[in-house]
């Protein structure tokens, strides 16, 4: 989850969004910034505290926000970083 697109987000008339991450700095950053409440995926169930938060009914939509994983200790990481910042592609592009 990026605050960013989760600012996009929110704008949208309608029931409560529920930022879900694990990064603790993330986390903090869309409290303070987007004024909503977030769940920690690693210290949560997120499926039963999102049944809870609707009254047992679940989330009628989820919206997927993920760019490139940011938080990797392996050498494809650097590799992605490096390829993403020269705005190069090397992989082969899919046709729908």
């Amino acid at each position: 989850m990026r605050v960013r697109n989760v600012t996009s987000v929110f704008p949208l008339e309608g029931p409560v969004q529920e930022p879900i991450d694990r990064i603790p700095e993330r986390l903090e950053m869309t409290k303070r910034h987007i004024g909503s409440e977030v769940i920690d995926y690693t210290a949560t169930d997120v499926g039963a505290e999102l049944r809870e938060r609707t009254g047992g009914r679940g989330p009628g939509v989820c919206i997927e926000s993920v760019g490139m994983e940011a938080h990797s200790d392996s050498p494809v990481h650097l590799y992605d970083q490096v390829k993403q910042q020269l705005r190069l592609q090397t992989d082969r592009p899919t046709a729908c």
